[in-house]
């Protein structure tokens, strides 16, 4: 019985909650215009008065490579990117959300109701 108690001492007491650590990134973009080119997205913040183009901002806020960019839209404070997938990425800080893969040749996405999106696929559309 001893032993049974000690187990269970020993068992609270190397049972430690593990801390989290949420990394903190800056909103650093936003309003501003978004540049898609084959090499990535870049951003350019017009307000600025010493503006200066910051370049592949996916790359660099989510150390991940965009394959082929092809449009962003921008829904409700998030930003859909596609590519070879389609990248969901908050708007303020370009962090990556979400990806959604599985498409061949997707050209194009909009909103069309609460929680649909048109995605249109080269020759096809589908709902998703």
């Amino acid at each position: 019985m001893r032993i049974y108690y000690i187990f269970l001492l020993v068992l609270f007491v190397s049972c430690q909650e593990e801390e989290t650590i949420t990394p903190s990134l800056p909103n650093a973009y936003g309003d501003g215009m978004y540049i898609v080119t084959d090499l990535g997205i870049h951003y350019l913040d017009y307000k600025d008065s010493a503006a200066v183009v910051q370049t592949q901002i996916f790359n660099s806020v989510n150390s991940s490579n965009l394959i082929n960019p092809k449009n962003i839209s921008f829904i409700d404070g998030k930003g859909f990117i596609l590519s070879d997938r389609l990248s969901i990425v908050d708007i303020n800080t370009f962090n990556l959300e979400n990806e959604i893969t599985g498409f061949s040749n997707p050209v194009f996405c909009d909103k069309i109701s609460f929680n649909r999106l048109l995605l249109q696929i080269k020759d096809h559309l589908q709902l998703e």
